[in-house]
């Protein structure tokens, strides 16, 4: 999976880098989404920077939202289904 990484809180142009990380399975009561789109706003752009409430654990991806489909269902979920369309 590719995602915008970053290991040090800095500039979003200097620390963002896109990488290949293994695709995770969802584990109980989660599900997997496949991302078709996911902006980075201002909020994400000063959380890289490491200015924001909380800093996420490093490394980190950037971004908090997305919309896609779901492609993978963990054990019990039972409400939702693979091919739906999802926001988060």
């Amino acid at each position: 999976m590719r995602s915008a990484t970053y290991n040090d809180f800095g500039k979003p142009a200097e620390v963002l880098s896109l990488n290949d990380r293994p695709t995770p399975e969802p584990g109980t009561n989660e599900v997997r989404i496949k991302t078709i789109l996911s902006p980075i706003h201002n909020h994400d752009l000063i959380t890289i920077q490491g200015n924001y409430g909380n800093k996420p654990e490093l490394p980190a991806i950037g971004g908090s939202e997305a919309v896609g489909t779901i492609d993978a269902l963990g054990q019990d979920v039972d409400s939702l289904k693979v091919g739906q369309r999802v926001v988060v």
